[in-house]
Formats: structure tokens, C-alpha cells, sequence
């Protein structure tokens, strides 16, 4: 019983993230480059298309990376969404509503600014809908908080539950909350504005081994004959391919700066 609740919960947790149409836009116009990609890699590095096959063994670790970056946009995207709400229902709570009332009232408010599609709209319309037909408010907020499993969202309902508990100033709490998340994302655009030219050039120079073969292949095909269509060649031209592929997910990796939670 245990085990099916667990499983349940994870599954919970997996759709609550799911945007099919977008998501499969994504996918596939990634994939599309990547089999690109996988033919280039196969035209330059042994001059001959069958290797397209083996290296798409390549996009298993690429489809697990296009995850990755993809549920990090949508982390980043969500919390843009839970700075607009809390300034909202703060707003509202300041004008007299209740968590309840004040909850509801941002809806309008959150069609308007991200749609009814975005995962904050979703996430209240839902909420709502469950404190109208059951007043459970701490219960229903507590569950919004283990199904997302973000961060910012966790820390700021910890510290309202507590301070509803406590009776302090709510608006005061997720004014606070608001703040520092608004510091977080003003942190994270200020990396990314500084490192957009290092990734640019990083992308230059990961493309730069692949052009320089393409073009010495094309323009004088004789000069590296000698590392195709032998078995040394071959090798040699494997261990230079993993080298290089090695060097282009470091690069990657050096340039991705995650702001500490």
C-alpha cells in the first residue's frame, strides 16, 4: 500500500509539470537538430553516413539532458509565476480579503499576466475549487507544496503556516517571501546577462573542430584520406570524436552557474 501511495505521489508530481503541446514542440525541434548534428559528426569524422547509426546511440544522454533543461526552464518559469502571485495576493490581503477570498480574487489578475495555461493559474484555479468544498486551506496548501517540490514555494508555506499558526502579519510574511524571491530571479538575469557572451563564444569554439575538418574535407578531400576507411583511422578518429564531446559537455557544464537556494 505503501509503495502504490509512492509511486501515485511521483506520478502526481511528474504530470503536475506536464505542458504536452509545448512539450513535444520542444522535443522535437531539439531532436531535429540533433540528428542533424549526428549526421555532420558522420560525414566529417569518418566520411561515411552508416555511422549515423551508432552514434545515435548519442541522443540517449542528450534526450536525459534535454530534460534536465527543460524542467530548469520551467522551475525559473514557475517561480517568475509564485513572485507575481504572492505580490498579488498580498495586495489583495492588504485590502482586507482573506487567504481564502484573496486567493481567488488573483485569479483575473494571473489570466491576464501568464494565461490560463501557466502552471501558477492552474495550481490556484485548483486550489480554490478544493477550499470551496472543503475550507482545508492549510491541508490543500501543504499538498500544493509536496506535489511542486519547489524550494522558494516550500520555504514561504513553511513560514505561512507557521505564522498563521502563530497568528503574525501574513501580509508581512509574503511580503518578505515576495522580496526574496525577487532577489533570487534579479541574481539569476544578472548571471545570465554576464555570461551570454562567454556562451556565445563557447558555442564558436565547440563548433569550430567540426567546421575546420568539414572545410580541409571538402577543399583538399586527399589530405585526410589516410584517417578514413581503415581500421586505425577509424580508432583514431573515434578517440578524437569522444575528446571532443567530452570537452563540449565541460564547456557546458563550466558555463551553467545555479544560484544557491
Amino acid at each position: 500500500m505503501l509503495k502504490k501511495r509512492e509511486a501515485r505521489g511521483r506520478k502526481e508530481n511528474s504530470d503536475i509539470w506536464k505542458e504536452p503541446g509545448k512539450d513535444a514542440r520542444f522535443f522535437a525541434k531539439r531532436l531535429a537538430i540533433g540528428g542533424v548534428v549526428m549526421g555532420l559528426l558522420s560525414y566529417v569524422f569518418y566520411h561515411s553516413w552508416w555511422f549515423v547509426l551508432p552514434l545515435s546511440l548519442g541522443l540517449i544522454p542528450y534526450v536525459r539532458i534535454l530534460k534536465k533543461s527543460l524542467m530548469r526552464k520551467k522551475r525559473e518559469q514557475f517561480r517568475l509565476q509564485l513572485r507575481d502571485f504572492l505580490q498579488l495576493l498580498s495586495g489583495n490581503l492588504q485590502a482586507g480579503d482573506s487567504m481564502e477570498n484573496g486567493m481567488e480574487h488573483t485569479l483575473s489578475e494571473l489570466a491576464e499576466q501568464w494565461g490560463t495555461k501557466s502552471f501558477i493559474y492552474r495550481d490556484v484555479e485548483s486550489m480554490v475549487r478544493q477550499i470551496r468544498l472543503s475550507h482545508q486551506t492549510v491541508r490543500i496548501l501543504s499538498r500544493w507544496g509536496d506535489l511542486r517540490q519547489d524550494k522558494e514555494l516550500q520555504v514561504f508555506l513553511q513560514v505561512f503556516l507557521y505564522g498563521k499558526q502563530a497568528g503574525s502579519d501574513l501580509c508581512q510574511v509574503i511580503k518578505k517571501t515576495t522580496d526574496s524571491i525577487s532577489r533570487r530571479i534579479e541574481t539569476k538575469q544578472e548571471i545570465d546577462t554576464m555570461m551570454a557572451s562567454q556562451r556565445y563564444e563557447q558555442g564558436i569554439m565547440s563548433a569550430m573542430p567540426m567546421l575546420l575538418l568539414l572545410y580541409v574535407g571538402l577543399t583538399n578531400p586527399d589530405y585526410l584520406m589516410v584517417l578514413y576507411k581503415n581500421p586505425g583511422g577509424i580508432a583514431f578518429m573515434s578517440v578524437c570524436l569522444g575528446l571532443y564531446g567530452g570537452c563540449v559537455l565541460l564547456g557546458l557544464k563550466i558555463l551553467r552557474i545555479e544560484v544557491e537556494e
